[in-house]
């Protein structure tokens, strides 16, 4: 019987069956379609499920995307724990790379390292059940951090010499090969070029870089090359009214079929062209979101600048090889302040270093202007970390080009840096005059000098900055009427220019000045609401400070529950973003904390931690205060000798710097020198304290004793702290 007869047989033998008919990879038959109209269309009761890498383009198609199997997220936090297996046990992804292992080699055990390995080839395979059965089945032959390095490399390790695997599926490049057998020329062409973007891309990109369009766009996605990002959430956003939303369509590439297309679009001749119009696009919209960070429509800038960091990445990877200076150098400038003020100073300080140096001897202005505009980025980038060598570096060639283009130098910036430098190693008189120093200069340049509306922006940013720079300094040293009146001004001059997040970092300001007066309500009435803000815009640091703030005003007010939830959230945000300076802080909270709580151990813990942190990145009074939070642990032990070593050379040390202990922590330090002075009597405690009074604060650390010397409440127990012997 010819083809016809067996179709109609076929037909007549469906017609009045009830079935589930499924047929799997169907992409390779798509001739063969009409054939499942027909049987849609005489068998009312047969139901098809058909799985293809290319749509069937029938009526009564119903389309449900297939994406990879479930594997554990990338983007996990520093601080989050090590993965178990009984963790794992969920992603589907893991359990089948698993399950093929031990099916060629049985005997292998799950180490955590061999787990920690299955997982990154899981991620970088984007849970592709093909990819991870290949990987799997090298494992006869191959270790498996060998298989790791090479499906990172190419596509080519993952493959099977298996005779009952068809060949178009006995490796990874055949299964992609064969899908782009079926494309044609035109689709070949732009599923190579989209291979230049990194994260996703929208549609309006892709019609600047590819001139790709958006019924170009979903028919590679029809054909399971491209996927198209989900926008219900986002729809739903928008209907909650939530800012910041977008519906726009969105479209990315897992990793192994990005690779793929990236060696298609590396043989292609418009390869360059692709790369540089994706590098231009992406530092134009850039520029645009970084001149709406002085608007009320920053939150959708800065969701912006996250969505597209990834393609901001790769632009910037391009001018660095490129030796394109002037293109990096706008788009790092675009940049600098959402790496600045949402965790990623170190790679902004990465690129710019590459991009410094390039080299470039242009005398061209526009060429100076960029890379004086890099040289100030990575100043305050540097400042931001403490490194304040290389800030004071970079802030003055900044100046030297600042004055060979004929502009005013940026002196304040300088200043600045040398009052975090100061003020890091005690130096607070030092620090005071420089600040003021700032503040009149900032003054008297402005009153003499004409801003356009971008420059004077940059200029009440400034000011502000340098307002709350000195409030800070001024609040440590005890002055905290100068303070609030400085934040004061501040905060008049950021609601005037409608600048959200200096009014949120300003009230933050004033939440530091009632935190260490002891004011618990104070504290809540500025940072809640600046703390809105911050989770509103996702800046990380900030948040950070505030959570440390209001889990001391639930201290003060009793509610430890609450002031450890707080404590908690802190610390693991500051160790997630690598700011050590900033988790001193917050570990000098938690040790209060616990300590109430009942646990000297942990706080003990804490507060040697802080003290470590603080010894090497300062500031120097984190240093004393960590020193008084552990006299504090040392008294509820009872190791009156302990306790009046620290406050000892702690209270020395505040002497020499000109800082007074905070009032909420008077009480705490005078109950704490009441209890030693008790046990000691007054002419031992006496003598202990003059002895200790002179010693080098730097070597109070070698000196603690062990965490076991807290566990539970002993006879009296000392320091033994040797002088040095110059």
């Amino acid at each position: 019987a010819g083809q016809p007869d067996l179709a109609a047989q076929l037909l007549a033998y469906l017609r009045e069956r009830h079935m589930l008919l499924v047929l799997d990879n169907f992409e390779h038959l798509l001739d063969g379609a009409d054939l499942l109209a027909a049987i849609l269309a005489q068998a009312p009761h047969v139901t098809l499920l058909v799985t293809s890498r290319e749509r069937l383009n029938l009526q009564a198609e119903w389309l449900f995307d297939v994406d990879g199997l479930a594997y554990p997220p990338e983007s996990q936090p520093a601080s989050a724990p090590t993965p178990q297996l009984a963790d794992l046990a969920d992603y589907s992804a893991v359990q089948l790379f698993v399950q093929r292992a031990a099916q060629v080699q049985p005997l292998v055990p799950l180490t955590a390292a061999t787990l920690a390995t299955t997982v990154r080839i899981c991620q970088h395979v984007a849970g592709m059940p093909l990819a991870i059965e290949l990987a799997a089945a090298a494992l006869r032959s191959v270790p498996i951090t060998a298989i790791e390095q090479q499906i990172r490399s190419n596509l080519d390790g993952l493959a099977t010499s298996l005779r009952d695997i068809p060949a178009r599926h006995r490796s990874m490049r055949a299964v992609f090969d064969h899908s782009w057998n079926l494309l044609s020329e035109s689709e070949r062409a732009l599923f190579s070029a989209v291979a230049v973007f990194r994260g996703g891309w929208s549609v309006s990109a892709a019609e600047q870089v590819t001139g790709a369009t958006l019924p170009a766009l979903t028919a590679l996605a029809d054909k399971s090359l491209v996927r198209r990002e989900d926008t219900t959430t986002a729809r739903a956003a928008i209907a909650r009214g939530v800012p910041n939303a977008t519906t726009e369509a969105r479209f990315s590439l897992s990793e192994p079929i990005r690779e793929y297309a990236l060696e298609r679009l590396g043989a292609s001749p418009d390869a360059e062209a692709v790369r540089r119009r994706h590098a231009h696009y992406f530092t134009a919209l850039a520029e645009a979101a970084a001149a709406e960070w002085d608007t009320p429509r920053i939150n959708a800038a800065i969701a912006l600048q996250r969505r597209e960091h990834d393609n901001m990445r790769a632009a910037l990877q391009w001018a660095c090889a490129t030796g394109n200076s002037l293109l990096g150098f706008q788009l790092a400038w675009a940049l600098w302040g959402f790496w600045r003020s949402y965790g990623y100073g170190s790679e902004g300080r990465t690129w710019l270093e590459q991009l410094l140096g390039l080299g470039d001897q242009s005398t061209d202005p526009t060429a100076l202007t960029a890379r004086q505009r890099g040289l100030h980025a990575a100043a305050w980038l540097a400042s931001d970390q403490h490194d304040f060598v290389t800030a004071t570096r970079l802030f003055e060639e900044s100046m030297t080009l600042r004055r060979a283009l004929g502009e005013s130098e940026g002196e304040t910036a300088l200043l600045i840096n040398a009052a975090r430098q100061a003020r890091a190693i005690g130096k607070y008189q030092q620090a005071t005059a420089l600040l003021e120093d700032a503040l009149s200069h900032h003054r008297s340049t402005n009153a003499r000098t004409s801003l356009s509306s971008a420059g004077l922006r940059l200029s009440l940013q400034e000011l502000g900055q340098v307002l709350r720079e000195l409030a800070l300094v001024l609040r440590e040293r005890g002055d905290f009427a100068r303070a609030i009146a400085l934040l004061d001004e501040g905060l008049a001059l950021c609601r005037a220019s409608d600048d959200r997040v200096s009014v949120a970092l300003t009230l933050l300001g004033r939440s530091d000045v009632a935190r260490d007066q002891g004011n618990s309500a104070a504290v809540r009435e500025h940072c809640e609401p600046s703390l809105a803000v911050f989770r509103e815009s996702s800046m990380q640091w900030a948040i950070g400070f505030a959570l440390n703030n209001l889990a001391l005003a639930a201290y003060g007010d009793g509610d430890l529950t609450q002031a450890f939830a707080l404590i908690d959230e802190s610390v693991s945000l500051f160790r997630d973003l690598q700011a050590n300076a900033s988790r001193a802080e917050a570990l000098i909270t938690l040790g209060k904390i616990v300590l109430a709580q009942g646990d000297g151990v942990a706080a003990y813990a804490a507060l040697t931690e802080a003290l470590q942190l603080a010894l090497t990145l300062g500031p120097r009074l984190m240093v004393v205060t960590a020193l008084e939070g552990l006299a504090s642990v040392a008294a509820e032990q009872r190791h009156a000798g302990l306790v009046v070593q620290l406050l000892a050379v702690a209270a020395a040390a505040r002497v020499q710097m000109g800082a007074l202990v905070r009032p909420a922590d008077q009480g705490a330090v005078n109950a704490a020198l009441a209890i030693a002075q008790s046990i000691l009597g007054d002419n031992a405690f006496a003598a202990t304290w003059a002895a200790a009074a002179e010693l080098p604060l730097e070597q109070i650390l070698g000196a603690l004793p062990g965490a076991s010397a807290f566990q539970a409440p002993s006879s009296n127990r000392d320091l033994s702290i040797k002088r040095n012997a110059s």
